[in-house]
């Protein structure tokens, strides 16, 4: 009986093990169906270039447009390598947004402009103000002096108790005075402020101009190579290789000549064995 039970057992110890094989082995091919897309994932980000993407974005933020769309959307195809057919086959440079610049004016410069063009009216309109004070006053003064002869500008200086000090023509005349020379002066400045501004406005434009054509430049020079095959990109191709081959056998043949060189001013055999000679004798 003990025989019959040992055959058993080693006819059931090779099926388990195959069955342990089967299972083990079926494991293993699910992990690999489940790596295999992240794997891809990865592969598929290889070709990106997060840095250019950063480039860009930080761009359309320095000049005040962080949610364009073109930019946002060529950014994260270049981050994460993803139809950058559809991208290269577009004209970069013509549709890569223009910066955004500020207007030439400051706050500073526009208050000023508008407090000149208030004070302009201001000594017509004082000046009158106080012609009718001083009416008014006169009015009042002759009716009371009756008989008596008045003349109104010497009333309007002195005001004989009926006119305030401040109405007074003398007064009047020098408020006036210096109203209009802060006219004159406001006149004087704000040209020269808006000068100055529009000379910062067209640097600015300049440097953002050529700040976008760099980063333009630099999309396409990545794109490059990501367009369709066709008799254009497969000559440029070409021609680049040819040109990267020429460059790569000018270095080789400089590197062979150095080792030339080097080569002829080391000792030969017959050299080192005459120096060998020299010391045993």
């Amino acid at each position: 009986m003990f025989p019959l039970m040992a055959n058993a057992k080693s006819e059931v110890t090779p099926v388990r093990k195959k069955a342990v094989a089967k299972k083990a082995v079926a494991k293993k091919a699910v992990v690999k169906k489940v790596a295999a897309p992240a794997k891809a994932r990865s592969r598929k980000k290889v070709g990106g270039n997060p840095e250019l993407a950063e480039k860009i974005r930080a761009w359309g933020k320095k000049r005040r447009m962080p949610k364009d769309p073109y930019l946002n959307g060529i950014a994260d195809a270049i981050e994460n390598d993803e139809d950058l057919v559809v991208w290269a086959s577009t004209d970069v440079l013509a549709i890569f947004p223009h910066a955004f610049i500020k207007p030439a004016e400051t706050r500073l410069y526009s208050m000023l402009v508008l407090l000149r063009n208030i004070l302009v009216f201001v000594p017509v309109a004082l000046t009158w103000l106080a012609i009718s004070k001083a009416t008014t006053a006169f009015a009042i003064y002759t009716a009371k002096q009756t008989g008596s002869i008045a003349n109104f500008l010497q009333f309007w200086e002195d005001g004989y108790g009926y006119l305030a000090e401040e109405w007074t023509i003398s007064k009047v005349a020098i408020l006036d005075f210096y109203i209009i020379a802060a006219v004159i002066i406001l006149t004087l400045i704000t040209p020269i402020m808006a000068h100055n501004a529009e000379d910062r406005a067209e640097k600015e434009e300049l440097d953002a101009e050529r700040e976008r054509i760099g980063l333009a430049v630099e999309v396409m020079a990545f794109l490059f190579d990501k367009r369709e095959v066709n008799s254009v990109t497969m000559n440029s191709a070409l021609n680049r290789s040819v040109a990267n081959l020429r460059t790569s056998s000018k270095a080789l043949n400089d590197a062979a000549k150095r080792i030339e060189k080097i080569s002829k001013s080391l000792p030969n055999n017959a050299n080192i064995i005459q120096e060998i000679r020299k010391i045993g004798k």
